[in-house]
């Protein structure tokens, strides 16, 4: 392994399609291996590249073993398969903490099967945040066309409308505005969505809206406008004439099930996960484990090539990227 590494990417839980996705990158798209180094376990690959009878010899590729696990016959033991995901993250951040690295691309993890022994884990954003001490952080997707981000992450509906806090509102848009311009080259345009149906009706079904409007007028320096009612707001072109989305470079959305859905059906199998916030470039694919569809290697690889690219690209933009506290 002589080559200068500027990407690592983990294995995610071995039970899910983790290892499925890194044996399609090195067999369909071997160009993007460059500059990566893995963690993961090697058994596991080398016992899948048998089952599915590939022509593949790991020897020669950068893979760092973890050595977790030590028997594979395709099925895992959840506590297993968590802890093997926890390991890879573990070394895989005091790897890039001593080499220096820039990039990170972590493939899906169960969260309850890490949360089987380590209880505190919520996820990789949070997770990140924590390993390189920063508190102000937000879950954000790209895609050419247009971004999403998240003001509330991996929390219950239940706890979504206490968490919504000017303060906290203020700090996540301001983060949007800064790293969007280090990654992209220009200050976003940013939508916020209202968190109650019809953005509370005046009240009448709920008053946390107005923290949402009080914030924006507030940020007289940013450019974002709203709060607009997230069922009329992907409908536009509909009832306008007009597409309101297409005026903005970045939807903000109070919660993870209002903006991700209608968002990941538009754009799919090209957006891109980036935790805003770091010193770093952590990506991820847009989507989970896939453990119904995992040991038949049917997996579409497509989001993964476009987050190793879009990784290698924004690791170079991050040389002198202070986070904004």
């Amino acid at each position: 392994m002589k080559q200068n590494f500027s990407t690592i990417v983990t294995m995610g839980d071995p039970s899910g399609i983790g290892p499925e996705l890194l044996l399609k990158l090195f067999t369909e798209k071997p160009i993007l291996i460059k500059n990566i180094i893995i963690f993961g376990d090697t058994l596991i690959l080398e016992k899948l590249i048998k089952k599915f009878h590939l022509s593949l010899k790991l020897k020669n590729l950068p893979i760092i073993d973890a050595g977790i696990v030590k028997k594979f016959d395709d099925i895992f033991v959840p506590k297993i398969a968590g802890l093997a995901a926890f390991n890879y993250l573990e070394q895989a951040i005091a790897y890039m903490k001593e080499h220096k690295i820039k990039g990170i691309i972590t493939l899906p993890v169960n969260k309850k099967n890490i949360s089987l022994t380590n209880k505190n884990f919520d996820g990789h954003t949070s997770f990140f945040a924590q390993s390189f001490g920063v508190k102000n952080h937000v879950m954000f997707f790209y895609h050419t066309k247009q971004s999403c981000a998240l003001y509330s992450e991996h929390i219950p509906i239940r706890d979504v409308a206490q968490s919504l806090q000017k303060n906290e509102l203020i700090k996540k848009i301001k983060l949007i505005h800064h790293d969007y311009k280090i990654f992209f080259g220009t200050f976003p345009s940013i939508a916020m969505l209202g968190l109650n149906p019809h953005c509370g009706e005046e009240g009448l079904i709920g008053d946390e809206d107005t923290i949402i409007s009080d914030t924006i007028k507030e940020l007289k320096t940013i450019n974002v406008e709203g709060p607009f009612p997230a069922d009329g707001f992907f409908l536009d072109s509909r009832l306008r004439g007009n597409d309101r989305r297409k005026q903005f470079d970045v939807i903000l959305g109070m919660y993870h099930d209002q903006i991700l859905p209608p968002f990941k059906m538009t754009y799919g199998d090209r957006c891109v996960n980036i935790t805003f916030g770091l010193p770093i470039v952590r990506t991820s694919v847009a989507h989970g484990t896939c453990s119904d569809i995992a040991r038949t290697f049917t997996v579409n690889p497509i989001n993964f090539y476009e987050t190793i690219k879009l990784t290698k690209v924004l690791s170079a933009k991050t040389k002198n990227v202070t986070p904004l506290t």
